[in-house]
């Protein structure tokens, strides 16, 4: 037996404990094969060979999104009606917490919300800063659909225009990756694909899940294969690569010079899967929830914020939802007051996410080992909230919350009218530290990749989206969903000397005050009104290097993007407060 053979026999025996199939390996290793075919004809033809990876963070529910990427002030010119849902820091009055502010610091010439001046956590457990990602950050906002509802926005924001696919989907249709499109399965999130490719839905089996999709209707669990299958599945796809690698065909010299790559990519296939998961999920759950966590911040809890201090008692209001206390469960949203000596700071002291960091792990294998051009991971919840209320309502779920020994198993990132503005303001801080903690450590870990010689940070894009943000009203008590304030923001190493911000808001008066409500792009852009999600995608395509934009006819592309210096150019001019 050949080294190659032998190599390979050694590393394709087992994924997450399970044994894979011949099916499975047969199309694995003609995937990757036929990705080595089309590298090298497409350098033959001196084209880059493939779109940049995109990796979705779904943010569902639609939360408030002022402390991460909704920036209502960028400019010192801006002239903005404030709401107290859009703070992202409490104030002092001499040594008590007493109020909030839209707390931003310059960056590049932007005033950038208070979290990416701070230090986060890494999956070592050391500290570094955020401020670096903001280089490498595009934000498109002031779009919006017109219609209201979840799924309806879910399905809008996906697939703008019946007809053509999702962004996902097309990336799906101009590659030639093992998986089309991967998706975390709780976040229902439409996929389009106009080649009638399919996304593969993970479960919590998470690379199991993958894996079944290609099991010829087995189950994987459980079976096994003997040696000679595995080799006879190398051997034929080898074979075929080495007299393509001879023929006169588009690629072949190419091909040929990149033979033993093949071949170590082959051997490596999936093998490592049990020895990356559970220390890449720690890292995940360390960056992430050691960055929710953090104490001693600024404005956040540096220092007890009390509900008896601050100026707003009418607004210490939290909203509880799907929670079992003492037999009672509580099916609809629920308020509760906080108990005036509460500290706001505990509220997020222990705050959790679901399995947030196992859907990034998954994703960052998934990207590093080329199994996809696409995957969608999703923000669903958080929860451990601490909370504590009055004693003495005759409320029994007040009553039970009224020592502060419970911390809330269960908690949606926005409770539809039920959290007020100081509670939200606290909330959305630990929710986009951990956010925000998952992303440096996918772009860290990135880095740290190539792809055929190419960094995959650089050939990366990671965009943050949701269904929706909100539309807060000024009596810090409301907050309707926002399906004409919406925001996306995308990260990736291909993008520098950013931050970059296109798309308008308007100033708005009245009960809204300046929230994110979207505006017109205005002169030259033939849309009219608030554009739709479709700019969207036609923007970001200019940064997903596709070889068509199939958006950019219905609504062109806010942006001019530079392959070669990085550098993001709006077509219409500084975004603005209209």
């Amino acid at each position: 037996m050949n080294n190659g053979r032998r190599g390979f026999l050694k590393k394709t025996a087992v994924v997450g404990g399970s044994i894979l199939t011949a099916g499975v390996v047969e199309t694995l290793l003609s995937k990757i094969g036929a990705g080595f075919i089309q590298q090298a004809r497409a350098e033959s033809l001196g084209m880059h060979n493939d779109t940049r990876r995109h990796i979705a963070v779904w943010l569902y529910g639609g939360p408030p999104r002022y402390a991460f990427d909704q920036w209502v002030k960028a400019y010192d010119g801006d002239n903005i009606v404030s709401n107290p849902y859009v703070a992202t820091a409490f104030t002092k009055s001499g040594s008590k917490y007493s109020g909030m502010e839209y707390k931003t610091f310059k960056y590049n010439g932007f005033n950038v919300p208070h979290l990416f001046s701070l230090n986060l956590k890494d999956g070592q457990g050391n500290m570094r800063p955020a401020v670096d990602v903001l280089d490498n950050m595009l934000i498109v906002r002031g779009f919006g659909t017109g219609f209201d509802g979840h799924d309806t926005n879910k399905l809008l924001v996906q697939i703008p225009v019946t007809g053509l696919p999702s962004m996902s989907g097309l990336l799906a249709d101009q590659s030639e990756r093992l998986f089309a499109s991967i998706q975390f399965g709780r976040t229902g999130v439409p996929f389009s694909s106009q080649k009638n490719k399919a996304v593969t839905i993970a479960g919590s089996g998470y690379l199991n899940d993958l894996m079944r999709g290609f099991a010829l209707g087995s189950d994987v669990q459980g079976i096994s294969l003997g040696k000679e299958q595995y080799s006879s599945a190398y051997d034929n796809t080898m074979a075929y690569l080495k007299s393509y690698a001879r023929s006169n065909r588009l690629g072949a010299s190419i091909l040929n010079k990149n033979l033993e790559n093949a071949a170590k990519k082959m051997k490596e296939g999936i093998s490592d899967a049990d020895a990356f998961w559970a220390p890449a999920v720690s890292r995940y759950r360390n960056a992430i929830e050691g960055s929710a966590q953090l104490l001693n911040i600024a404005g956040i809890n540096d220092g007890p914020i009390l509900a008896q201090n601050l100026s707003m008692q009418d607004l210490l209001i939290f909203g509880m939802v799907d929670l079992t206390v003492d037999g009672k469960r509580i099916t609809q949203a629920q308020n509760v007051k906080l108990a005036n000596d509460f500290d706001l700071g505990l509220l997020i002291r222990n705050l959790k996410f679901n399995d947030f960091a196992e859907q990034m792990a998954l994703a960052e294998y998934c990207i590093v080992k080329d199994l996809t051009s696409s995957v969608l991971v999703g923000a669903t919840n958080f929860n451990n909230i601490n909370v504590r209320t009055p004693t003495g309502t005759n409320d029994a779920i007040h009553d039970a919350m009224s020592e502060g020994k419970r911390n809330l198993p269960y908690c949606h990132t926005d409770m539809d009218n039920q959290t007020h503005a100081p509670v939200s303001v606290m909330l959305s801080h630990g929710f986009y530290s951990g956010i925000l903690g998952g992303i440096l450590e996918m772009r860290d870990a990135l880095k740290k990749q190539t792809s055929n010689g190419v960094n995959l940070w650089d050939e990366s894009v990671i965009q943050v989206s949701s269904e929706f943000a909100r539309n807060v009203d000024t009596n810090g008590k409301t907050t309707p969903h926002g399906f004409q304030n919406m925001v996306t923001s995308a990260f990736s190493g291909a993008i520098k000397r950013g931050p970059y911000l296109v798309g308008n808001i308007l100033q708005r008066t009245g009960t809204h005050g300046t929230n994110g409500y979207g505006a017109a792009i205005g002169e030259g852009y033939p849309v009219k009104g608030i554009p739709g999600p479709a700019m969207v995608n036609a923007t970001l395509a200019q940064i997903m290097r596709v070889k068509e934009n199939p958006w950019e006819n219905t609504a062109p592309s806010l942006i001019d993007f530079n392959e070669s210096t990085g550098v993001v150019s709006s077509r219409f001019g500084k975004a603005k407060v209209a």
